[in-house]
C-alpha cells in the first residue's frame, strides 16, 4: 500500500478551512454588498440600480469561493496550521521535532519549548 501524497487529516483540515473561510466571506460580502446597494440608492434617490445589484450578488458568490479555494490549497500546501491541531497532537509534534535552520527561536527556546511539550505529554526529557 502507498502513501497518498496529501495524508486524509490533511485534507479533512483543509476541507473545513475551506468552508470556514467560504462562509466567513459569504457573511462580509453580504454585508458590504447590501450596504452599498443601499448607500447608492440613498444616493440615486431611492432607485436600486439592476448593474449594481448584478455585480454585488456575482461578488457575493464568486468571492466566497476564491477565498475558500486559497485556505484550502493553502493548508494542502503548507500541511495543518498549529492553530488548527489540538495541543495534544501539537506537543507531541513538538516533543520530536528537529528545529528547523530557518527556525526563528534561539536555541535555549527550541530546547525549552521541546522539554513542556514532552513534560505535558508524560515523556522524560
Amino acid at each position: 500500500m502507498t502513501d497518498p501524497l496529501v495524508p486524509d487529516a490533511t485534507v479533512k483540515a483543509a476541507k473545513r478551512g475551506f468552508i470556514r473561510t467560504a462562509s466567513q466571506s459569504v457573511a462580509t460580502a453580504l454585508a458590504g454588498g447590501i450596504t452599498v446597494n443601499a448607500v447608492l440608492a440613498a444616493i440615486d434617490g431611492g432607485t436600486i440600480n439592476p448593474t449594481v445589484l448584478i455585480v454585488t450578488a456575482a461578488v457575493a458568490v464568486v468571492t466566497p469561493i476564491i477565498n475558500g479555494a486559497q485556505s484550502y490549497f493553502s493548508i494542502l500546501g503548507s500541511g495543518i496550521p498549529d492553530d488548527y491541531k489540538a495541543p495534544v497532537i501539537r506537543d507531541a509534534i513538538r516533543a520530536f521535532e528537529i528545529p528547523a535552520k530557518d527556525d526563528p527561536r534561539t536555541k535555549t527556546e527550541q530546547y525549552a519549548d521541546r522539554a513542556a511539550s514532552r513534560s505535558r505529554l508524560g515523556l522524560p526529557d
